[in-house]
């Protein structure tokens, strides 16, 4: 993981991130399927995260979009609300251009799936039409490395083989094999294999309204 830095802000891309005290911690770019608990044991972290005094306003995580500027902050195993206010505070003193589009705490499927359509495109249609708008609020770059695209290529987080719909709320824009990356065949194959959906959280725990039928039978572990 690395330090949350101001130069972080200027970056297109989702992230985990952890605070222990004040410091931010954000998983490097292609890392963002490791979970939080493997990411603080691999760095080091596990025993500073569990270990702070006054945990309720000292230690916090969860999921960021970062934007060019705008962080939005999403609820991932939150502490509470005296944790998050001590988490957006510290974001703020970090670099005081920061615009925050969430504040306080959301569900985590309200948050990660869009409910209320944070991104802000409300009256548009079309699969087309929504493939250029990713593309365009991305800037071109890839949700997972961060590197600017050629053509960026528009993956379903709830894939449609699982029935997931072709709405913005269930899309994202990944770089592909075009771009000598390989970050949409990645979370692909984690789909596939084992149920994993981006940013990084189990399928079972993605609201019914992501999926075309409502009720849905999941096929069984490879």
């Amino acid at each position: 993981m690395a330090e949350l830095t101001p130069k972080s802000f200027e970056e297109n891309r989702w992230v985990r991130w952890v605070r222990i005290d004040r410091q931010i911690f954000i998983n490097e770019p292609r890392r963002l399927a490791v979970d939080f608990d493997k990411l603080l044991d691999r760095n080091g972290l596990s025993e500073a995260f569990e270990n702070v005094l006054e945990p309720e306003q000292n230690r916090d995580k969860g999921f960021m979009i970062l934007r060019k500027g705008w962080v939005y902050v999403f609820d991932e195993g939150a502490e509470g609300e005296v944790s998050r206010k001590e988490t957006m505070a510290l974001l703020t003193s970090k670099d005081e251009k920061v615009k925050f589009k969430t504040g306080k705490l959301y569900p985590r499927e309200k948050s990660l799936f869009g409910v209320g359509n944070y991104y802000g495109v409300a009256g548009k249609s079309g699969w087309d039409k929504t493939k250029a708008q990713i593309r365009s609020m991305q800037d071109d770059c890839c949700a997972d490395c961060g590197e600017r695209s050629n053509f960026l290529q528009i993956h379903h987080k709830v894939p449609k083989y699982l029935d997931g719909v072709s709405k913005i709320y269930n899309a994202i824009g990944l770089a592909g094999e075009t771009d000598n990356h390989f970050c949409h065949q990645d979370w692909n194959t984690m789909a596939f294999s084992n149920h994993w959906i981006f940013p990084g959280i189990p399928i079972e725990a993605v609201p019914n309204y992501v999926f075309n039928k409502k009720k849905v039978v999941f096929p069984s572990r490879r």
